[in-house]
């Protein structure tokens, strides 16, 4: 299935096929923001805006190329990740089994986030279902094997505020194994919220299970926890780029760049909460890296395992990444120790 999570405004290809789906809207300036699909319609005053906004929910069929597009997007980024909250409920699916269409809204309860119980569905009605229970967040070894129990509950996907949409894109792939069949068990917790570095609060700061994504150069909360867990670099520009972490390194030849890129997954327990680290030289490193953790089959071999040192190689010459061109070049076994 082909998806695009966007804001219609900054996003050409949710405008091209919001156009094929017969997806329209008005928008009044100061005054008001209307969204129109199949004959209904949601709205927006735009003095309630940013405590309230609104989102589109949308699955269709392009016909000419046989293929399926999900749209969602809002008037502002509250719309939009609202819509990909409701969303991320496997129940949700079962209740709108037969549906393709969703209006919905979010009404802030006063701190500016987007939560489950903020959002309402307009059309064509509201499901009474409760938020996903959490895992055992601080009972479970922090090993590959219990990802998705680590991170079932006040947890955190942080991205730098000016990293590039690859990292964003990427969490989508880290939160794989919270909605699907992860290895043998299906898991069925909460899934992490999303935040970008400055929006990350204090409490969730301090105690929350962060997924990090996006290394030093863009997240700096990458660079504090990589001090945490030991994982540094050596860079010289022009020559090599270079990760070391838990007695382990891995050399990129900048020669190589952009036609290979390495990246490190690091997952350990500090002050009680669970963290993962995903990053590598490059974006094309950084998503290898999410890339590999959609992919149970390659797990098996590591689930005791909390470090891995990956390569990624254009083998193909295309500038996208694949699995098959993902390498793990070093292991660190069982949980990590400072």
């Amino acid at each position: 299935m082909d998806f695009w999570v966007q804001i219609c405004s900054a996003a050409t290809i949710a405008t091209e096929f919001g156009n094929y789906f017969g997806i329209t809207y008005t928008y009044n300036p100061g005054v008001s923001f209307e969204i129109r699909c199949e004959g209904q319609s949601i709205f927006l005053n735009l003095q309630d805006y940013p405590q309230r906004d609104i989102a589109i929910v949308y699955l269709g069929r392009e016909i000419e190329n046989e293929r399926n597009i999900l749209i969602a997007w809002g008037y502002g980024w509250q719309g939009t990740y609202a819509a990909t909250v409701l969303m991320s409920h496997p129940d949700v699916w079962s209740v709108y089994g037969d549906k393709h269409l969703l209006f919905l809204e979010w009404v802030d309860t006063g701190d500016g986030l987007v939560t489950w119980d903020e959002i309402h569905v307009v059309f064509p009605y509201h499901p009474s279902l409760s938020a996903p229970p959490s895992g055992s967040t601080s009972l479970t070894t922090p090993t590959f094997r219990f990802m998705p129990w680590l991170f079932g509950g006040n947890s955190f996907h942080v991205v730098g505020d000016t990293a590039y949409c690859t990292d964003v894109l990427g969490t989508a792939n880290v939160s794989w194994f919270f909605g699907s069949k992860y290895i043998s068990d299906f898991v069925y917790v909460q899934r992490p919220e999303g935040r970008t570095h400055t929006l990350l609060t204090t409490s969730e700061y301090q105690g929350g299970n962060l997924l990090i994504t996006g290394g030093p150069a863009v997240n700096p909360i990458a660079t504090e926890f990589g001090y945490y867990f030991g994982i540094t670099y050596d860079y010289q520009p022009g020559s090599y780029f270079r990760i070391m972490s838990d007695g382990y390194e891995l050399q990129l030849n900048m020669s190589d760049y952009p036609h290979q890129d390495i990246c490190i997954i690091h997952l350990g327990r500090q002050n009680h909460r669970n963290v993962l680290i995903t990053w590598g030289y490059g974006w094309q490193g950084t998503y290898a890296g999410t890339v590999y953790m959609t992919s149970p089959s390659d797990w098996y071999a590591y689930l005791d395992y909390h470090m891995l040192l990956l390569k990624w190689e254009d083998r193909n010459w295309d500038g996208l990444v694949q699995i098959d061109e993902v390498m793990v070049m070093c292991a660190s076994w069982g949980e990590h120790v400072p």
